[in-house]
């Protein structure tokens, strides 16, 4: 569904939608099980962690939607500044050359030539004009957020007294760890 235009919103990134994604989600998952493509395991990201824990049966449908929206009115805060994100094909070490020195920060590790750098919104687009000139490849992403990055700090507190409300069981799938990149086990937090 998000290939979709939406008027009137973010698209994706309009955390009134969260839980309708979630729906959309989990209703596509039972449609390819239905098709008898099975999954042997599954992770998620940012949202899709909440999706990835209900398929595996950690939480109901029910709680998932519920933490996806309670989720998502925390994130419909703005940020006191204005942040951005960079997605960067570069190394480990250059990546943390590129924030040394300055308010970016790495926020995603998403392979060894592709890291995604966070931070104040003048010192991201400064860097990738800087990058532009040098012939290193690098985009802009689309989010109204410096997602997982020390600028959502404040809202740590509430969404762990969130999190408190749900029961959460043991996954009855393969369910991996966007953190640990290890699969979850019955009595990991």
């Amino acid at each position: 569904g998000l290939a979709q235009p939406v008027s009137g919103g973010a698209g994706a990134h309009d955390p009134a939608l969260h839980p309708a994604i979630l729906a959309a989600s989990l209703s596509a998952l039972d449609w390819l099980n239905a098709l008898g493509v099975a999954a042997v395991a599954g992770a998620g990201h940012g949202l899709g962690e909440i999706t990835g824990l209900a398929w595996a049966g950690c939480l109901t449908e029910a709680d998932a939607a519920r933490l996806a929206a309670q989720r998502a009115a925390l994130l419909a805060a703005a940020p006191a500044d204005r942040t951005a994100l960079l997605c960067v094909d570069a190394g480990g070490p250059e990546s943390e050359a590129l924030c040394a020195g300055s308010d970016l920060v790495i926020a995603a590790y998403n392979g060894p030539r592709c890291h995604v750098l966070a931070g104040p919104a003048a010192a991201v687009r400064s860097l990738a004009q800087r990058l532009a000139r040098d012939g290193i490849p690098a985009r802009l992403l689309d989010s109204p957020l410096a997602l997982y990055s020390p600028v959502m700090a404040d809202r740590v507190a509430p969404l762990r007294s969130v999190v408190r409300e749900f029961s959460f069981r043991p996954p009855a799938r393969r369910l991996i760890s966007t953190v640990t990149g290890a699969e979850v086990r019955p009595g990991d937090d």
